[in-house]
């Protein structure tokens, strides 16, 4: 008799229980549940805020384009559908550090597709409103106006 008692002990002690391995997963559960929306909220608004940071880097770069081009109008720097203008193209590249800069809202660095430039006039803004394309983000990025024509 004692022998059968010392055995079962040793037996049981092996492990653990499945109520205690279900319980185990139910509060990971629950842990997962709180935390992954979180760290995808958290994510998606790291990506809307470089978006606008590389916006305004392709802003002020245009800017200086557009003074070194005699100020006379925008459009010697970026064309009306977007796209930087052919004549100062090398330039504002050069002044971006080689490349436009990535948006990571649209994973794209297409000046005109994943970087709007839009004639404000239609949203009663003088001038052009440069925007990063909204794509993946869930919140739309914010428009800066780029200055008058």
């Amino acid at each position: 008799m004692k022998r059968s008692a010392v055995r079962r002990r040793a037996l049981r002690s092996g492990g653990f229980t499945l109520i205690e391995l279900i319980t185990v997963i139910l509060v990971l559960e629950c842990l997962l549940a709180v935390a992954i929306p979180a760290y995808l909220s958290e994510y998606d608004a790291t990506k809307l805020t470089v978006a606008n940071t590389n916006t305004r880097a392709i802003l002020g770069t245009l800017e200086a384009g557009y003074v070194r081009s005699g100020g006379v109008s925008y459009l010697n720097v970026v064309t009306t559908s977007g796209t930087l203008a052919p004549a100062n193209e090398a330039s504002v590249i050069a002044d971006l550090g080689g490349a436009v800069p990535m948006n990571p809202c649209t994973n794209g660095n297409v000046m005109g597709t994943d970087y709007l430039v839009v004639d404000g006039a239609s949203g009663g803004v003088k001038g052009f409103v440069m925007q990063a394309a909204q794509g993946s983000c869930l919140q739309s990025p914010t428009p800066y106006q780029l200055g008058l024509p």
